[in-house]
């Protein structure tokens, strides 16, 4: 894959997206940004160690951002988005038998902490996308959101049960 940086095009605080050029300063940039952000601290996750049990999930997640993105940026449709939800909806169900009494101040574990780091950025995010309108994407990042608080609290458990 080759790419060609054309430095100096965005420099007037404008950039390509679907086609057209726009403020660098648009929400839908900033909400592209934060879920790229996303995607990058889930890669410090799986580089932290290649063996932890959520690895493989860790990688479908990335892909589905990727597309939640191009949603965002106006490349695919809402349907394809809305086809993302039951996955993650699945991976819910199958590790939400967790008990949680208590608030929980996340510090005491690396793992745990930086999963709901995500789980917060997340967050800002699909409170973006209900301010673009963009309901599949927000609906998708909630459920996300949910699924990183299950991560983090089954990560902060020394028995580790993912």
């Amino acid at each position: 894959m080759k790419y060609k940086p054309q430095a100096g095009k965005g420099d007037d605080g404008r950039t390509d997206i679907s086609g057209r050029r726009i403020k660098k300063t648009s929400d839908i940039i900033m909400l592209n940004a934060l879920i790229d952000e996303i995607n990058a601290l889930i890669g410090v996750v799986r580089s932290m160690d290649k063996k932890i049990k959520i690895n493989h999930e860790l990688i479908k997640i990335q892909e589905y951002n990727s597309r939640v993105s191009s949603n965002i940026a106006g490349y695919i449709s809402n349907s394809e988005v809305k086809k993302l939800i039951p996955e993650i909806e699945s991976k819910i169900k199958k590790d939400s038998g967790i008990d949680v009494n208590k608030f929980i101040f996340f510090g005491d574990d690396k793992l745990s902490s930086l999963l709901n780091l995500i789980r917060t950025r997340i967050r800002i995010c699909e409170l973006l996308a209900w301010k673009l309108g963009k309901k599949e994407s927000a609906v998708y990042l909630n459920r996300l959101s949910d699924l990183f608080f299950i991560y983090s609290i089954k990560y902060l458990s020394k028995l580790h049960l993912l």
